[in-house]
């Protein structure tokens, strides 16, 4: 490996001192999932430090991972595996995730609940669901902390989310007891096609999927002409119609009308470029609104035909109905097309560390594949020893159209 794509890495104890007997790590971060997946060992530990590792090394505390220089994650440690070896040394394995993990898990209050008469911002309601949790703010500097994670800015990335633009009305939040506090929160952020994470400093950061930035690194299968990115070891795609459909119809229901004697509910239909339904079919007469075209859409010569109806019985009207079936469609665009690889080192070509929410030129010659695609997860791994590598996975540009809801 160069030392070009090799980055200095720092493990550090929540108070901040290193921690300088770590062997191996692992932080898988994707862009869907708002619990980062860290975990790492350490070994050797000398006799005189082992009581202090293994207690601040202990299931709740809090760990962070640096790269270069700059803060990569905050993480709590979810579990601490110990091992004494037959020469008598100590070996720990530590798994964390984000500081999400006790809203992702804990319930919400069971007594909460809302009725809100005016616009009332989402992100009130958010967090006061979540303050109990220890959040007291939300970022939405999106392509900053791309650009503190990746060291390096990028021009051209979409402009923060306007909190007050996000606002609720009319809105009913019953009582969930049955529900975690995150999950609860999240039915919310998809009503404006928005995904609530965590920064690299362990807060609440709310965003969404950038496609129109600029590339910032090209990565490239290990065969045929080199266009001058990163080489891509272990090349794999999958194109898959599971999860997909030609077609997605919402329907509501009516609202109680005093008087009304006979109505239609509301309903509304997207389907894919080009599809067009069989005559005799359900909802055949209905007003379709085609999705973006792009690999992840659902494609069969042999049968065309496979639908995907919704009942929503929150829906009383046709902009609910367009919004749902819009994102049924959204959230399962990112598993039509996917290509993975993994590049040596943690340091693109174009100096940055690799960053999810970023766009790359993505070349597979063996599979006719050069377009610019989205990246939503990375999986960075290092050794003391110096080796380093980075798993990519990039999916299509708009696959994940959730603002499209």
């Amino acid at each position: 490996m160069s030392e070009r794509n090799r980055a200095a890495i720092e493990l550090r104890f929540a108070d901040g001192k290193p921690i300088t007997a770590w062997r191996s790590f692992t932080l898988t971060q994707n862009y869907l999932d708002p619990l980062d997946r860290f975990t790492f060992s350490v070994a050797n530990v000398d006799e005189k430090e082992r009581a202090s590792y293994i207690r601040k090394l202990a299931k709740g505390e809090e760990v962070t991972l640096w790269a270069n220089g700059s803060q990569q994650a905050t993480c709590v440690i979810l579990s601490q595996s110990g091992s004494i070896t037959r020469q008598g040394g100590v070996e720990i394995e530590i798994q964390a995730v984000s500081t999400l993990h006790a809203a992702y898990q804990g319930s919400v209050d069971p007594y909460y609940s809302k009725n809100l008469t005016v616009d009332t911002p989402l992100a009130d309601v958010v967090l006061e669901v979540l303050r109990p949790y220890g959040f007291s703010e939300i970022n939405v500097d999106t392509a900053g902390n791309v650009a503190a994670v990746s060291g390096k800015p990028l021009a051209g990335q979409a402009a923060p989310v306007v909190l007050d633009d996000a606002k609720l009305k009319d809105f009913q939040g019953p009582q969930q007891g049955n529900t975690s506090a995150y999950a609860w929160c999240a039915a919310l952020f998809n009503r404006f096609g928005l995904v609530l994470r965590t920064d690299r400093k362990g807060k609440l950061l709310l965003g969404y999927p950038d496609f129109d930035q600029p590339a910032a690194y090209t990565a490239e299968s290990a065969r045929g002409s080199f266009f001058g990115g990163d080489v891509m070891m272990d090349v794999r795609w999958k194109d898959s119609n599971e999860g997909q459909f030609s077609h997605y119809v919402a329907r509501g229901e009516l609202a109680d009308k005093p008087g009304a004697t006979s109505a239609s509910p509301p309903i509304a239909g997207v389907k894919t470029p080009g599809f067009v339904v069989p005559a005799g079919s359900p909802f055949e007469s209905i007003t379709y609104t085609e999705l973006r075209d792009g690999r992840q859409n659902y494609r069969s010569e042999a049968h065309p035909y496979k639908p995907k109806f919704w009942l929503d019985k929150k829906a009383r009207d046709q902009e609910r109905c367009a919004s749902m079936a819009r994102s049924m469609a959204a959230v399962r665009g990112q598993s039509g097309f996917e290509v993975t690889g993994t590049v040596e080192g943690l340091i693109s070509r174009s100096n940055r560390l690799w960053s999810i929410d970023t766009v790359g030129r993505v070349v597979v010659s063996e599979r006719e594949l050069d377009e610019n695609m989205w990246l939503v997860e990375t999986t960075r791994t290092a050794t003391r020893q110096g080796g380093q590598t980075t798993k990519l996975k990039w999916i299509p540009l708009y696959s994940l159209d959730l603002r499209s809801t």
